[in-house]
């Protein structure tokens, strides 16, 4: 019955409601048999207006309709169904609505702007106007306490009994809703924001302390939470959300702090911490934090309390980044810049311990020496700091100075300092000091620790990044001299911050620093000054890997000097970084030498060449590269002494071959285009071998020389041989070139019958067409001598075998017939003439003057005289050699060099032919001759200068049988050896042997190369690498001359065979590492050779 009672209550209460309120609830109720949420969210909004239009209705009469008649309790109800369209939006509207688009999203947000418009509306309305009619009878102003109160919009927007994924979803809805009419109210004639007692603030404040409460789950808000936050703060204000009206609680400012130095430090905090954080969460919290000190009266205050966060932050180690976010949010920019809020003692002395950290250690992972050496003590405190704290450092930095993250062209906070000038004066002094010396460090380690810092290629200094960007976008910050400082700093490092920041200012004359201009040309000459004195400093002698490093460093602050003066006219560039001194280059050769431990020291001018060869490596073309090294009038000079200090000098220079000690003067050739580059330009080539024999000249011209030679002339004239060597490529043998020539005027590639040895691989003419086919010579038949014919072997064919002669043979495969066998220009074409220009040069400039001045050599010439002896019979050497003895008759070059040698040879017989020949008298005649003859030691060695100057050698030769065939006086020389003197006699041989022509001679050698080989290498001493090398070198002389001759055959002879095993001990006895290259290479030709004489 009563349940009855109260149904038929309700109903008499529902007939009793106004007709238009009894619309609105009918169509509320239709939202639930809407077709769609779409339709649902159409119906929610139409409610709404309907409420609030009802609720707004002025009483423009007296209204006597019972229908149409409002009770209290009508009004309630109007308001309880806005209420519930406003609960709809925040409950039961999807998230996924909101923020999106399409239909249902346009709905959702269709919606909230009209739950905004309405609520701006009523809480207007709820302030009626003193003179405005008729508002004593509106639903608003009759229902107003009921709809602000507890039981109202308190009740609707509560969080307290929300599920947590409810509380989130009507958070993110409410500050969206706040949002919009933060906007209705600014657009409005009638600002919410000038009303601080809005009947939205007690609902508002309950939420803002909810959630600064907590729901007991998490020490901090959610990044929503923090969204709401900030807009009730904004929407309200500080003051009247932290307001509080209990006469014994705390004030509002108390209130205010104690938020900021507990709650909101602690919700940065850890949103800084979190991985899942965002940057627009942290940046959320400061500008809480922002509103709240600005709501604060006192501006010392206001400083005391920021000052407290900060510290805080730093003693938690709050990340750079949230730093720099928080940075940036409370100093504001444009109008609202709060620069002087920002600026106090604890930013600045973070700031410079944050960058003393940086330069630390940014020098420790950038020092060479630290790395490759011991470790240098830190400072504990300072490493823990450098360890913990994260984040993006440059992005602090920069926000400090007021310099956009990604480029100096977009500032932050308005382009204002937030840190005082001392710490800037502080950050440039930091970057630009060297590193202190560590106390004891030797002197040498000195200097190597001012220059070895490794190039920072990703840009890891990033504080020399933030004051270039400062420097670039605030010209009135820093001095000229500050920015002059920065700029060179930047060259000394290098990589990416040079790159991308330090290099724009010489591209932009509005920088002030490009390189026309006075700061421009002042970091020039700091940097020219200073790769000009790190070229000279004392490189390390025991750690190639440390000399490399060093090398690789200053070639690319030399690139980069390179780099920026190579448009602006600034003279000889190679001048400007250091290596254009010809001293510079003597000085390495004359520094270099034997090392006490049986090994050569060459790391003086290995130093210089790695830096020059790693600088031209960074030039991209090989014609810059030709310009950087011939840009002056005196570069074929200085290029001529580069030469000579790229060549490698050894311990014993007899030991290693020609090729391999210009090993370093082949890699820089290839560096600048090979041969094939260095003709491109017009004579240089020629003008370096001149230059290179006036070199060798004045050296010559020396009185006194060390008494090993002077390291420069024996260097120079190595370097001489080269350069002869890339003008001429192909040798000259009695008129003609015996190899093609390399400019590709002219190709010959003749065989020659005595250069064919069996074995050979060669290209065989066949036919009338002379269509060339791979052939390998199978025999040398000399039944017929001189005249020399071949059986061949056909590779590939299956053919048999066939024979032929010489001039069937080419070196070259070819395309055939008469294109392929053109020959040389003729005397005075092509290149004859310049050949002979440059010999006759040679001769009278190192041959002719010193033996006009010394005569012929003697035994007691000072070794000075006797290392000019030799330096000049080397010269003979290239200019028979190389250049050729084009011309003919009287003072020609044949002439001059033909009567020299005939010369030295007649006194070498007439000392012999005394009863107790001179033995030291010979060695220096003995020497000159064979180097002369081809027997190099600096120069390149050359088998055919015998045959070019058709020397018949067979008297001295003989002289030399006879006292060797004399027992008692080889008996003596067993007891007591003049070893120089047999070493010399070798030597002779080795470049002599292809004048003897008859069997009787070469048995006759072979029994003298036993008894010298008994004599240089007794069995109880057989580790002598020089020596050893001196037998096997005639020996391999001897055994390819006796090729030729028809009646001797070295198969049974056991003079040679002897000779042969006595070298196989050496071999045996001595130390693989010590011998070298060129030991092995002449022993395992020997030991190939005479396998392809002997029958199997």
């Amino acid at each position: 019955a009563a349940e009855e009672g109260g149904k038929d209550g309700k109903k008499e209460e529902k007939e009793r409601e106004p007709l238009p309120l009894a619309v609105i609830s009918s169509l509320w109720e239709g939202r639930k048999a809407a077709a769609g949420a779409n339709d649902a969210l159409s119906i929610v909004s139409a409610v709404t207006e309907c409420a609030t239009y009802l609720m707004l209705r002025r009483s423009k009469r007296q209204i006597t309709s019972h229908a149409s008649k409002f009770s209290i309790q009508s009004w309630r109800s109007c308001g309880r169904l806005f209420l519930e369209t406003l609960s709809y939006y925040l409950v039961e509207t999807s998230d996924s609505y909101v923020g999106n688009y399409g239909p249902l999203a346009s709905a959702a947000e269709e919606l909230c702007g009209t739950l905004a418009r309405d609520l701006q509306k009523l809480d207007a309305a709820s302030f009626p106007e003193p003179n405005e009619a008729g508002d004593e009878g509106r639903g608003i102003v009759i229902a107003k306490l009921w709809l602000w109160g507890e039981e109202g919009l308190q009740r609707t927007v509560s969080l307290e009994n929300a599920t947590r994924d409810g509380r989130q979803g009507i958070v993110r809805k409410w500050d969206k809703l706040l949002k919009r009419l933060l906007h209705t109210s600014s657009s409005s004639s009638s600002s919410l924001n000038q009303h601080p007692s809005s009947h939205l603030m007690p609902s508002c404040k309950n939420v803002f302390h909810s959630i600064v409460k907590g729901d007991g789950s998490s020490k901090t808000c959610s990044a929503d939470e923090g969204g709401l936050l900030l807009s009730i703060l904004r929407f309200f204000g500080v003051d009247a959300i932290f307001f509080s009206s209990d006469e014994g609680g705390d004030s509002t400012s108390s209130s205010i702090e104690r938020f900021c130095v507990n709650d909101l430090l602690r919700w940065i905090l850890v949103h800084a911490s979190s991985a899942m954080s965002s940057s627009a969460v942290v940046e959320t919290d400061f500008e809480i934090f922002k509103l709240c000190l600005r709501s604060l009266q006192s501006l010392t205050r206001q400083k005391q309390i920021w000052e407290t966060v900060l510290r805080e932050l730093i003693k938690s180690y709050c990340d750079y980044t949230t730093l720099a976010v928080g940075l940036r949010t409370l100093a504001g920019d444009g109008v609202e810049c709060n620069a002087d809020l920002v600026r106090c003692e604890v930013l600045d002395e973070f700031a410079i311990d944050t960058s003393d950290q940086v330069v630390a250690e940014f020098q420790r992972s950038s020092d060479i020496l630290h790395h490759l050496h011991e470790e240098e003590e830190a400072s504990p405190t300072s490493t823990a700091v450098a360890k913990r704290r994260r984040g993006n450092l440059s992005r602090f930095l920069k926000t400090c100075v007021g310099v956009g993250r990604d480029s100096p062209a977009t500032p932050c906070v308005g382009g204002v300092l937030l840190v005082s000038a001392s710490v800037v004066r502080r950050w440039i002094r930091l970057c630009c000091e060297r590193r202190s010396i560590a106390s004891g460090s030797t002197k040498k380690k000195k200097r190597l620790e001012d220059i070895l810092i490794l190039e920072d290629e990703s840009g890891t200094n990033v504080l020399l990044e933030t004051l270039l960007d400062l420097a670039s976008s605030d010209g009135n910050t820093m001095s000229d001299d500050e920015v002059v400082d920065l700029v060179y700093e930047s060259w000394l490092q290098g990589g990416k911050t040079w790159n991308k920041r330090a290099i724009n200012f010489f591209h932009s004359q509005a920088s002030g620093v490009g390189a026309e201009t006075a700061l421009g040309e002042r970091v020039i000459s700091l940097a020219s000054s200073k790769l000009r004195e790190d070229i000279r400093v004392e490189p390390p002698d025991d750690d190639h890997a440390l000399l490399e490093l060093l090398c690789q460093g200053w070639a690319k602050r030399a690139a980069r000097l390179v780099d920026i003066c190579s448009s602006a006219a600034k003279g000889s560039l190679l001048d400007l970084v250091g290596l254009s001194s010809v001293e510079l280059w003597d000085k390495a050769i004359l520094l270099e030498g034997d090392r006490g431990d049986g090994a050569w020291n060459n790391t003086p001018s290995e130093f210089l060449f790695l830096c020059l060869m790693y600088l031209l490596h960074s030039i991209d073309t090989e014609e810059r590269r030709q310009d950087l090294l011939f840009q002056s009038s005196s570069s074929e000079s200085l290029f001529v002494h580069m030469q000579a200090a790229c060549v490698l000098e050894s311990y014993e220079p007899l030991l290693e071959s020609f090729h391999s000690r210009t090993a370093r003067n082949r890699q820089l050739l290839e560096t600048l285009g090979g041969r094939e580059g260095l003709l491109s330009r017009k004579s240089l080539l020629e003008d370096c071998c001149m230059r290179n024999v006036e070199l060798l000249s004045s050296v010559m011209k020396d009185e006194i020389l060390p008494e090993n030679g002077s390291p420069i002339m024996k260097r120079a004239l190595t370097s001489l041989s080269f350069l002869v060597s890339l003008l001429f490529p192909s040798a000259w043998h009695n008129g003609q070139h015996s190899a093609a020539c390399e400019n590709g005027e002219f190709t010959v590639d003749e065989v020659i019958a005595a250069d064919v040895k069996e074995g050979d691989s060669l290209w065989y003419e066949k036919g009338q067409e002379r269509v060339r086919v791979k052939a390998t010579v199978v025999k040398i038949h000399k039944d017929d001598f001189p005249n020399l014919y071949f059986t061949i072997q056909e590779e590939g064919s299956g053919k048999g075998e066939r024979q032929t002669v010489a001039s069937r043979l080419k070196w070259k495969p070819g395309n055939g017939g008469a294109s392929r066998r053109e020959s040389p220009p003729p005397d005075g074409g092509g290149d004859s003439a310049r050949r002979d220009l440059v010999g006759r040069r040679i001769v009278d400039s190192l041959v002719k003057p010193f033996l006009l001045e010394q005569g012929l050599v003697d035994e007691n010439d000072h070794v000075t005289n006797i290392a000019k002896y030799e330096t000049m019979a080397e010269c003979m050497n290239i200019v028979v050699s190389r250049c050729g003895l084009v011309s003919l008759g009287i003072g020609s070059v044949r002439y001059d060099i033909f009567q020299t040698l005939s010369s030295m040879e007649r006194s070498l017989c007439d000392e012999l032919s005394t009863p107790e020949p001179p033995l030291a008298k010979c060695v220096p005649l003995l020497r000159t001759l064979s180097l002369a003859m081809g027997c190099g030691i600096h120069a390149e060695p050359s088998r055919g200068n015998v045959s070019v100057l058709k020397m018949d050698l067979n008297r001295s030769i003989g002289k030399l049988l006879e006292l060797y065939e004399n027992p008692s006086w080889v008996q003596g020389q067993r007891t007591d050896t003049t070893e120089e003197f047999h070493s010399s006699v070798l030597m002779w041989l080795a470049a002599g042997a292809s004048s003897i022509k008859d069997g009787e001679t070469f048995r006759r050698i072979s029994a003298m190369m036993h008894l010298l080989s008994d004599v240089v290498l007794p069995k109880d001493s057989c580790d002598s690498a020089v020596t050893s090398i001196c037998v096997m070198n005639a020996a391999s002389s001897l055994q390819y001359a006796s090729d030729d001759c028809m009646d001797y055959s070295s198969v049974d002879n056991e003079d040679e065979k002897i000779v042969l095993s006595k070298l196989t001990a050496c071999f045996v006895k001595l130390n693989l590492d010590d011998i070298g290259e060129l030991w092995i290479k002449t022993f395992s030709s020997l030991l190939l050779h005479n396998h392809r004489k002997t029958p199997a």
